[in-house]
This record gives C-alpha cells, structure tokens and sequence, in this order.
C-alpha cells in the first residue's frame, strides 16, 4: 500500500521530467526562428525604402519625405536627391551592419553551436547592404546624380569597410552583451546623427571628409577601448561564456588555476619544489 502511495505522488514528477526536454527544445526552435526573422528585417526595410525613392525621382519637383519629419530628408528630390542616396549608403549601410552583426553575437551567446544560423544571417546582411547600395546608385545615376559613385567609392565604403572591421574585432572581446548592444546601437547613430549636420544642400565636399573622418576616429577609439578591456583574451575564446553568466576575466582566470593545478600534479614524486628543498637545507 505505501509502495503504491508513493508511485502515485512520483508519476506526476516523471511526467513534468518527461517535458522538460521537449519545452526546452520547443523555446530554442521559438527563439532560432526569431533569430533568423530578425536577421530579415533589414531586407524588408530596403525594399520599402528603394519603394519610396522610386516614387520621390519619379516627381522630383514635388515634395517628398524620404523619413517624415526629418529635414533634409523631407523636400524635392531634385535638390535632396543626392542626399538622400548618401544617407542610404552610409547611414543605412552603417545601420545594417550594426544590426548583423549584434545579431551574430546573440546567436553565438545562446546557440554557439547552429550552422543554419551562423551561415544565414550574414548572408542576409550581404544581401540587405548590396541590394541597398546598388539600389540607390543605380537610382542615383538614372535621375542624373551619377557622382553619388564617386562618393561612395572613395570616401562611404572605405569608411564603412575599416570602421566595421575594428567594431567586430571590439565587439568580440567584450563579455557582455549590453555593452556590445550600446556599441553596436551607438554607432549608427553617431552616423545618422552627423549625417544630418553635414548632409544638408549646398554643404562642401569638406563636411564629408570630416564626417568620415570622425566616424573612423570613433571606431579607432572603440577598438582601442576594447584591448584595453580585456587584453589578453583571445577574441574566440568565449563562445559559450554569456549563457552560462561567467565573465571572460573569471573564464582566464579559471583556465590559469587548472593549468597551474595541472603542472602541480605533473610533477615527478621524485623532485620536490624548490621551496621545500631550501627550507630542507636551512633545517639541516
């Protein structure tokens, strides 16, 4: 009878263990799906804009809002026109790369292990950038702005190219994923922020110099910032280090401990450390 009493407080208990694996794998296969729709914002938001531009050159004499309540990015497309293309290539650009990469760094924090994601968000960040880049160019060079090539072949994608590469080395050393998050989200900010300020009708080719000279700046310090912050951690030495809630100095300290435990027990019976030979000397 207390044999059968207890089977039936158990049963109940089994049932919940039995479901915990599946729930589990139900919130992981939830959470990869809302990785990769994430990962396909950037193309939904490319499209509708390359929309909206279409229609803006397709009446360039009458007012258009590129962002609504946002100046210059409200007016005529003859005198915005290569404004506009510019803050697509370089603020949007800027902003997709920025969203890819942060993308990146929470599927190594919570599926380090998952090839479909790992492969299909940069493609869908390449995919995004190229079909905003040679959208707006190709735009840019049917209404008659054929110089917005020039600008961004020499000055929006050497920017963006040498800017992104410090930010994902930076990003990479950082053990928390706030701080990647408030770079990654400041970054493009800053471009949009200083876009707004130099991108204005009748600015000199100077003001973009300096826009992109203090964009570089900024990456330069960032990444700066980041050796300084963990200096001696290797950038891919942390796959797993956010889920589980240690910090990079707790994982190196931690593999020090255990290296230096290791060579401890490696030593050979038959030597003694060099501490107790010299006591062993001062006693005799």
């Amino acid at each position: 009878m207390y044999g059968h009493v207890v089977t039936m407080m158990a049963a109940p208990i089994q049932h919940t263990a039995h479901r915990r694996p599946d729930e589990a794998s139900r919130r992981d296969c939830c959470m990869k799906w809302a990785l990769g729709l994430a990962a396909a914002l950037p193309l939904v938001a490319v499209v509708a804009i390359m929309i909206r531009l279409e229609a803006a050159f397709a009446q360039p004499e009458e007012m258009s809002a590129l962002v609504p309540g946002v100046w210059p990015l409200t007016g005529d497309a003859k005198t915005f026109g290569i404004h506009w293309i510019n803050f697509i290539v370089l603020s949007g650009n800027a902003a997709i790369l920025s969203w890819c990469v942060f993308l990146v760094r929470v599927r190594r924090w919570l599926f380090p292990d998952d090839a479909a994601l790992r492969d299909s968000i940069p493609a869908l960040a390449a995919v995004a950038v190229m079909l905003a880049t040679a959208g707006a160019l190709s735009l840019a060079e049917r209404h008659g702005e054929g110089e917005a090539w020039a600008f961004f072949l020499f000055i929006f994608a050497p920017t963006l190219t040498v800017s992104y590469a410090l930010l994902w080395d930076a990003v990479r050393r950082f053990d928390r994923l706030w701080l990647s998050g408030l770079v990654l989200a400041g970054f493009p900010t800053l471009t949009f922020s200083l876009q707004l300020r130099h991108e204005q009708p009748g600015a000199s080719e100077e003001s973009v110099i300096v826009l992109n000279s203090v964009l570089l700046a900024v990456s330069i310090g960032v990444w700066l910032y980041a050796w300084g912050y963990a200096p001696n951690v290797a950038p891919g030495s942390r796959r797993a280090g956010g889920r589980s809630g240690q910090s990079l100095c707790g994982q190196e300290e931690t593999w020090h401990h255990t290296a230096r435990s290791d060579a401890t027990r490696s030593q050979p019976f038959d030597r003694a450390p060099a501490s107790l030979i010299s006591e062993r000397t001062l006693r005799s």
